[in-house]
């Protein structure tokens, strides 16, 4: 019995309880903004000029994972702008790619210590006059408090579990993907055209679209670490980021474990260690490293390693968004909502396996990878060393 108070008092038990009350406080607002999202087939595709993307939350992975949506609005609405809110202050350099998004609005990372400046963004809605608003989250409370200031036209959203007089998505909600990148990309289509098929071509992969002169200088920064230890050139180098958020992190040891057995099956690979964004090795400083605070310099070298390897975070959606082959680790979360897409990339599973067995699993994926890397599609991205 004495753990009881410790057990009700959880971080996770808190959370639930205090997410319940503001649900019941914002149920008359959350019903009016359920009653205006639209269902399978009514948006109209002549009209559409301002768009607002809603994603205010300030994890990079969750950031990136909305570039597919951008690329089928930039796709659907040519003629369009978009605006798009989120937090923190990694969108401008994610984003730096889209010409079409027009204004970042950027809530603070921490609302509560700047309550003035979150209060200045949220104002810039009032009378924005939104053609479409779309909200990607399924879950988000702040989200749908947003898109109600916004007051745009046409409303995307996820519509709730229990909604009624929506008998297209009803119809179709059962057959979309898990993927929380591809979700809302399918939203869009079946809003726009609520036939079957509608969602037949392929999703659009995560990009944050390097520039050819970011991908020359991310080669140029690659060749100089890799001469100053005295890497041959031609060979095989996997980038591995050894770092990650809670409990999806791998502890140093298993670290160790892991890399001892993918270099001995694979002498023929070299390893860099990619570091995190407070300078420190992970890997006690036994590769050659790279370490960068700019996310468009780190995607520039990341762009051209040959595979990457890092657990499930932002730093594996950043890997796949520049192109390089990622191989993500899960040990937490479900890889048919996070895992990476795009290029080779690959999803794995490490539950109930040992660092050892987890290694010869990702060696068969990087070998896969080796194998067709004189054959990469991307022709701006060749093999390291390679003419």
């Amino acid at each position: 019995m004495q753990n009881a108070p410790n057990s009700f008092f959880a971080k996770g038990n808190i959370r639930k309880i205090r997410r319940r009350i503001w649900r019941q406080l914002l149920n008359p607002l959350f019903r009016e903004v359920d009653a205006k999202l639209l269902d399978a087939g009514q948006l109209q595709v002549g009209g559409i000029h301002r768009i607002l993307v809603l994603r205010p939350n300030h994890r990079l992975g969750n950031l990136i994972l909305i570039t597919p949506l951008l690329t089928e609005l930039e796709q659907a609405f040519p003629g369009a702008e978009i605006d798009v809110l989120t937090a923190g202050g990694a969108a401008r350099d994610v984003l730096a790619g889209f010409p079409t998004v027009r204004r970042i609005l950027a809530l603070p990372q921490y609302i509560a210590r700047h309550p003035l400046s979150a209060l200045k963004t949220i104002w810039s809605l009032h009378g924005a006059r939104y053609d479409l608003a779309v909200s990607p989250a399924t879950d988000s409370y702040s989200s749908r408090v947003l898109v109600y200031l916004a007051k745009a036209r046409n409303l995307i959203g996820i519509p709730p579990s229990d909604s009624s007089g929506r008998t297209n998505w009803n119809r179709i909600l059962p057959t979309a993907p898990e993927h929380f990148a591809k979700k809302p990309v399918f939203m869009l289509r079946h809003a726009l055209v609520s036939t079957p098929g509608a969602d037949m071509p392929p999703y659009p992969p995560l990009n944050v679209r390097l520039t050819e002169s970011e991908q020359t200088e991310g080669r140029q920064a690659l060749d100089a670490v890799l001469a100053e230890r005295s890497v041959a050139p031609g060979r095989m180098v996997i980038g591995v980021f050894a770092d990650a958020s809670g409990a999806k992190r791998f502890d140093t040891e298993w670290w160790r474990l892991f890399l001892n057995t993918l270099a001995e099956d694979h002498p023929d690979y070299t390893f860099m260690e990619l570091i995190p964004v407070d300078g420190q090795s992970r890997l006690e400083n036994r590769f050659p490293s790279f370490f960068s605070r700019s996310i468009r310099r780190f995607a520039s070298l990341a762009a051209n390693l040959d595979c990457v390897v890092c657990a499930d975070g932002g730093i594996m959606h950043l890997a796949s968004a520049s192109g390089v082959p990622t191989v993500g680790l899960f040990s937490v979360t479900d890889p048919l909502k996070y895992a990476p897409y795009g290029h080779n990339d690959q999803a794995y599973d490490t539950r109930g396996k040992s660092p050892e067995q987890i290694a010869r699993g990702v060696g068969e994926i990087v070998e896969t990878i080796a194998g067709a890397r004189s054959g990469y599609a991307d022709p701006s991205r060749p093999g390291i060393g390679a003419e």
